[in-house]
This record gives structure tokens, C-alpha cells and sequence, in this order.
């Protein structure tokens, strides 16, 4: 079993607590094939992934005996774990004054996206801590772990209305129609990734991670 990081938005870090979002879709790793992705297909993608985690992509125009991608997911596995990062802060007040708050670790996720802390002090105007970006978060701050329960590829344009749901982007409700499902998460991937040349209607590869929360830490109640 192995650990890798893992960032999201503090909405899906929300949508993760409240246990609304147990799939995530990623291209990382896959931008060679999504330079061009209808040049590509899984090559016997019913086999999944080999022992080592990697899919093979195809070359379509030469067929099978064309060249052959393997492609390794860069999360790892069905069992493998992930921690979350997340945009965080150091706040000295809570340290001193909140014995509840680890190591007086706060997450922006948790509050109204203002720079106070809510915890210590919801009215200071000089807070004494400063956010810090996901990406720059330590192992030792991460609240939510993760471990992942199966791995797939597809086209992003494939997912099913329930999928949707599973990525914390639509609550599912029977009334709503398939198309509303799709809009619903159509808007939060462009959001994300429409900048970085992989939007809808690119229609890229990506992994499909499942995966199930695990015990909260004692920095989250």
C-alpha cells in the first residue's frame, strides 16, 4: 500500500466530508494521448489495469499493431491511498487558544473564504496566519485520507449521470433529466480545466478514481 497527495477545490474538499463525492476524474500523466485523443482507444480495456497500474493506449489509424502507450495512473492502485491537500493555514491563536485544532491547522474549505480565522476570532481583522496554497501543504496537515477502490479510463464526455453524482457535482435527484446531470458537471470540469486545453469539448482521456473516505484525523471533528 502506498500514499500519494492528491489536491482538491475546497468545494470537492466539502463535497469529500460530507461523503457527496467518492470519484474524481484527472489527465495527469495522460497529456501525451490527449494531444490528440481520437488518434487513441484502450487497447482491451475490459482487462483493466496490469499489475503495475498501467493502461495500454492503441494507435486507431494502425490498429492493434500499431504503437502501443502503456500509461501508468500516476495515483497509484485499488488499494493504494491518497491524502488530501488543500488550501490551509498556520494560525497561532488556535494553537494557543483552541486545544480542538491540531497543531493550530485550519482549512479554508471550512469557513467563508475570508482571510479570519472563524475558529478563534470570526471578527479579527488582523488574523495571524496567512492562507497557504494546496499544493504547498505538508503530509502532517492533510486531514482526509482516501483510499481508492477502483481505477478506470474513458473519455470525459462518457460519464453517466450517476458518475456525476459520485464526483460531488450534482445531488441526485429523479426528477432531473440525464442532460441536467451532464450541464452540472460539464460546468465544474471547464472550471477547472477548460485553461488548461482540456475542456469538455476536447473530450480528453482521463482516470476514473473511486475510491471511500477514511476515518477523519483529530484535526477534523
Amino acid at each position: 500500500m502506498i500514499e500519494r497527495p492528491i489536491l482538491f477545490s475546497g468545494a470537492m474538499v466539502r463535497a469529500i466530508l460530507d461523503d457527496r463525492k467518492t470519484q474524481t476524474r484527472r489527465t495527469k500523466h495522460l497529456e501525451t494521448v490527449n494531444e490528440n485523443p481520437d488518434r487513441w482507444h484502450v487497447w482491451h480495456p475490459e482487462l483493466g489495469p496490469d499489475e503495475f497500474g498501467c493502461f495500454t493506449f492503441t494507435d486507431n489509424i494502425q490498429g492493434e499493431k500499431g504503437v502501443l502507450m502503456p500509461v501508468a495512473c500516476p495515483y497509484g492502485k485499488a488499494g493504494d491511498r491518497l491524502w488530501v491537500r488543500e488550501t490551509w493555514a498556520y494560525c497561532s491563536k488556535c494553537a494557543d487558544r483552541t486545544p480542538e485544532v491540531k497543531d493550530g491547522v485550519i482549512y479554508a474549505a471550512d469557513g467563508d473564504g475570508f482571510s479570519t480565522c472563524h475558529i478563534c476570532n470570526p471578527k479579527t481583522l488582523e488574523p495571524d496566519y496567512r492562507w497557504r496554497p494546496s499544493i504547498f501543504m505538508p503530509r502532517w496537515a492533510s486531514r482526509i485520507n482516501l483510499e481508492i477502490t477502483g481505477i478506470r479510463v474513458e473519455r470525459v464526455q462518457n460519464i453517466a449521470p450517476l458518475d456525476c453524482v459520485a464526483e460531488g457535482a450534482s445531488e441526485y435527484d429523479t426528477l432531473l433529466s440525464h442532460d441536467t446531470h451532464i450541464d452540472r458537471f460539464r460546468h465544474l470540469w471547464d472550471s477547472i480545466n477548460e485553461k488548461r486545453g482540456y475542456g469538455w469539448d476536447a473530450n480528453p482521456w482521463v482516470w476514473v478514481i473511486e475510491f471511500k473516505r477514511l476515518q477523519a484525523s483529530p484535526n477534523h471533528d
